[in-house]
């Protein structure tokens, strides 16, 4: 998933969100996916690599869920066998999804439900996809290396935000 090409201004004041596994979760039924996503300190390659063992990365610098923005967020759909980590394969049924399916963010107490609305190949040196503007709208984005095997391009899922609720003590709820 080799990727990191992310640079733009950030204006707005960025909350530290603690790195705990049970805590921010990212599940994905139709496709079976599970993982939890791990807030990133760094944009630097090696950094999001390191994470990127761990579950998907919420890219510093992007919104939270629920936010107005982009919340933006890396997963590998391919990884070398030999390197660590049970996550080099979290996103290798992206290209699966399709409008209105359902990508469900567990944060802080809360489940927030996006939406598919679109989806896109894009070279790998195309920053636009990141972007913080909107037009006021709350969104997700999640990339991973396309074709898989190899990092050439990226796919790019957008969904946009539907529904939050809360769920006071019902961590884990998603794991199956």
């Amino acid at each position: 998933l080799l990727f990191l090409f992310f640079h733009f201004n950030q204006t707005k004041e960025i909350q530290k969100i603690p790195n705990k596994p049970n805590l921010n979760l990212l599940v994905i039924q139709k496709i079976n996916v599970t993982a939890p996503i791990i807030y990133s300190d760094s944009i630097e390659e090696d950094a999001v690599q390191k994470n990127l063992e761990s579950g998907v990365v919420h890219l510093p610098n992007t919104a939270n869920p629920g936010e107005i923005g982009n919340v933006y967020i890396v997963g590998h759909s391919s990884d070398y066998v030999l390197n660590p980590g049970k996550y080099k394969r979290i996103f290798s049924k992206l290209d699966k999804l399709e409008t209105n399916d359902e990508i469900l963010i567990e944060f802080k107490d809360a489940t927030f439900k996006y939406l598919v609305v679109g989806t896109k190949i894009v070279e790998a040196s195309d920053f636009s996809v990141m972007t913080q503007e909107t037009q006021g709208k709350k969104l997700l984005t999640l990339q991973t290396s396309y074709p898989i095997n190899t990092a050439q391009k990226r796919l790019i899922i957008i969904a946009e935000f539907f529904q939050k609720s809360d769920n006071p003590g019902s961590r884990n709820k998603f794991r199956y």
